[in-house]
């Protein structure tokens, strides 16, 4: 789950593109936000098993909760 958390982050809007230079050459990646711009939410019905794995990559965003 946690492989597609980290894809799934990789369309948040505030996501930006960054270079890293390597000993191999530049590196053409995403900076994924940080904490204080996110919100955790969970669909219970759908089940939390995608919030435990966006939890795992930023353990101090908020986590909020909806009921369908």
């Amino acid at each position: 789950m946690n492989v597609l958390a980290e894809l799934g982050m990789g369309f948040a809007p505030s996501v930006k593109a960054k270079e890293v230079e390597t000993p191999c050459g530049i590196y053409h990646g995403l900076q994924l936000p940080t904490e204080r711009d996110i919100v955790v939410v969970s669909i219970v019905r759908g089940g939390d098993a995608l919030q435990t794995a966006v939890s795992g990559l930023y353990p101090g965003a908020p986590v909020g909760k909806i009921l369908i």
